[in-house]
């Protein structure tokens, strides 16, 4: 039973949002790109990403003592992304895992490279670049969209069956899966003077690792309304809105309890573009949360957190970014 005290925790976030960001929508998947996916630089940058989660079993016997479980999943990621072209974008997304587990009968640390990821996106609503090398806020009351639709591969090079006392540790504690899994996003941003509003949708379609094990295909979307406000050399972004997260239970011949469920968190951050730099910082708490648990076992998510800073450059001449 203890091993299944915790078996849902990354099966939401193996993602994202915590997910997962350069500003908003923030995974721990690291498959949100909020309002930089429609930006027209090459960048490079770290971004931090931290979630938490309490479990509990309550036996309500004497002759059992109650379980209870409380863990820190930290994600550290090395973001880039190479524009091709006016119509393509490369991502990729290298992770530093750091999970802690603290519980009443077993406490671990698992540290290591993560499972890399790799992203083509395709600009379907092509946004023209600005003869200004500069960073500017909009400066009219057009209404300009930008929407990317991707796709990629996450490859599995992160350790997947470290154990502990002579049992493989719980498949979600592990820094990988062991398993390629295919990656499906999209990124809509549209505005109007200040007043923007960015939508951003993500699947991940898992495959079975050399165990058969095989993770629950996971779901993420959602919605923030952002307002730039110019300073000298760049803008102030705060933004606000909500995100929905979804998984598949666990299978290994059989469906695995306690893995799988839905949560809302709403979210408030900012970005501050300032020259090449772009600083990103944002809180997500849930809303409502619904993890699929046995009748005696409680999973609850806590406050996420996540801040990244960004790089921005061009290959050939300096470029402007912006939101409009």
């Amino acid at each position: 039973m203890k091993k299944n005290i915790i078996l849902l925790l990354l099966s939401i976030i193996t993602i994202p949002n915590i997910m997962a960001c350069d500003i908003c929508g923030c995974q721990l998947s690291g498959l949100s790109f909020g309002l930089l996916a429609g930006t027209n630089t090459h960048y490079i940058g770290l971004r931090y990403t931290q979630a938490a989660f309490s479990a509990s079993i309550k036996y309500n016997s004497n002759l059992l003592q109650d379980e209870y479980s409380s863990d820190t999943f930290i994600r550290t990621e090395l973001l880039g992304r190479y524009i091709l072209s006016n119509k393509l974008q490369l991502h990729a997304i290298v992770p530093y895992i750091n999970n802690d587990m603290n519980g009443s009968m077993q406490s671990l640390q698992f540290n290591g490279i993560g499972d890399p990821s790799l992203l083509l996106f395709y600009n379907v609503l092509e946004k023209k670049e600005s003869k200004k090398e500069e960073v500017a806020a909009p400066s009219t009351n057009a209404i300009k969209q930008t929407l990317l639709i991707g796709g990629g591969l996450k490859f599995p090079t992160g350790k997947f069956d470290r154990s502990d006392r002579g049992e493989i540790v719980n498949r979600n504690f592990q820094v990988g899966t062991g398993s390629f899994d295919f990656l499906l996003s999209s990124n809509y941003t549209v505005s109007m003077g200040r007043w923007g509003l960015n939508a951003e949708a993500s699947y991940k379609i898992n495959t079975r690792n050399s165990d058969e094990y095989l993770f629950g295909n996971q779901f993420n979307t959602s919605g923030y309304l952002f307002y730039t406000i110019p300073i000298k050399n760049g803008v102030i972004s705060p933004f606000t809105g909500t995100l929905f997260e979804a998984a598949d239970k666990h299978d290994d011949g059989i469906q695995k309890f306690n893995t799988g469920g839905n949560a809302t968190l709403g979210t408030v951050g900012m970005q501050v573009n300032w020259k090449s730099f772009s600083l990103n910082t944002l809180v997500q708490s849930p809303l409502q949360q619904n993890y699929n648990s046995d009748a005696i076992s409680t999973i609850e998510t806590d406050t996420r957190f996540s801040i990244g800073l960004l790089y921005h450059f061009a290959k050939k001449k300096k470029r402007k970014y912006s939101f409009n």
